[in-house]
């Protein structure tokens, strides 16, 4: 009986390991690994074990982003912050969109760094998404169409959230996790 609970305690103990360690590279509408869109800062300080400077949202009055580059677990992210309004007299500082290009990451579908636009559209065909080129400068202040390079948002039917698959030569690169700004 001993050896049964015993071997049964450890069983448990490596499967939940496992739900949290695929839980670092998962990627939703609302999140990227262990970070999650509205996530205050202090808490993603938590996470990462060190302070993080945000200067840009350190004045009261303006309304700017603040992005940092970390690396967390093998993954580097880009992280943004905003001001995320409580009422008119009162916000903290939060994410705003969580970037990154790991072949670590996955969706909970299973797309990842490499597969093709064709198997987002088919695993998401009942979300809202919308499909288009990336603008690169020209080197000469001039934007232009990539002949490579693009991006697919998706957005949940109730969500605030979106999530871009960013393509190259119709081939996922990389994600990112954001706030939906739009109508």
């Amino acid at each position: 009986m001993k050896y049964f609970l015993l071997i049964s305690f450890l069983f448990l103990g490596i499967t939940v390991n496992a739900q949290s360690e695929s839980n670092n590279y998962q990627v939703t509408l609302n999140r990227i690994g262990p970070f999650k869109i509205e996530m205050k800062k202090e808490d993603v300080e938590k996470i990462l074990k060190t302070k993080i400077k945000t200067p840009n949202n350190s004045n009261a009055i303006e309304y700017n982003y603040d992005t940092i580059l970390v690396d967390y677990q093998n993954v580097n992210y880009t992280l943004v912050f905003f001001k995320n309004y409580i009422s008119e007299t009162k916000y903290e500082i939060a994410l705003f969109s969580i970037k990154s290009k790991s072949p670590l990451l996955k969706t909970k579908s299973g797309i990842r760094v490499g597969d093709d636009k064709m198997k987002i559209i088919e695993t998401y065909k009942d979300y809202d998404f919308y499909y288009s080129f990336i603008y690169e400068d020209d080197g000469q202040g001039n934007f232009k169409r990539s002949k490579t390079r693009s991006v697919i948002q998706l957005k949940g039917e109730n969500e605030n959230y979106s999530l871009f698959f960013y393509l190259n030569e119709g081939k996922v690169e990389g994600f990112e996790a954001s706030f939906f700004e739009g109508c």
